[in-house]
């Protein structure tokens, strides 16, 4: 648990990619552009393994109309929603090569039943939002190393080892809470399983 920045993601490994640093990248974010640009290369050569959700690729592809709107619309962003629910042509006007061909880079993991029970099950023991929950389930189901960054929520991932070594896995969650985006910002690091 050494690794405390997308630089220090060794070759080799298999990760789940949150949300956010696909779009720091994709808007240039000044403080952690360069270093997800860097750490999606290493993806992009095969030397790491990235997996994501439905979750993050919907949040992706959003993030990136609402800032294409306020950028290039002038559109307050309060009023995102209102504007694109009033004015639905306008998304024929936004290019999403870039971030679908960032998507492509991903394995996209399935949802399914045994996931969504699982998510539930994080959600209500830890006051998940549904979104970080499903995330973690999926984590959690195929015992990937994270970049566990949400917007909103931090989530830490404790790994606990059964004492049979046939079956050795993570089985809890734990959440440090709340946390405003700016010290989620200076949080990057991620945890392995397994």
């Amino acid at each position: 648990m050494g690794i405390r920045s997308l630089r220090d993601v060794p070759d080799g490994s298999s990760i789940f990619v949150d949300t956010n640093v696909l779009i720091y990248h994709l808007l240039e974010d000044e403080l952690y552009g360069v270093s997800c640009r860097d750490f999606l290369k290493q993806v992009e050569s095969g030397s790491v393994v990235a997996f994501t959700s439905p979750i993050v690729a919907s949040e992706t592809l959003f993030i990136y109309l609402r800032a294409w709107l306020i950028k290039n619309k002038k559109i307050a962003p309060k009023r995102v929603l209102r504007y694109l629910k009033r004015h639905r042509t306008v998304i024929k006007e936004v290019d999403f090569h870039k971030p679908l061909a960032l998507l492509a880079l991903m394995r996209i993991l399935p949802l399914n039943k045994d996931v969504m029970q699982t998510s539930y099950d994080l959600m209500t023991r830890y006051q998940l939002l549904p979104a970080d929950s499903i995330d973690a389930a999926l984590i959690r189901r195929h015992h990937l190393a994270a970049l566990p960054l949400g917007m909103t929520t931090l989530i830490l991932l404790r790994v606990s080892m059964c004492t049979s070594p046939e079956s050795r896995f993570v089985d809890s969650f734990w959440i440090a809470g709340r946390r405003n985006q700016k010290s989620i910002r200076q949080s990057f690091f991620y945890v392995l399983f397994p």
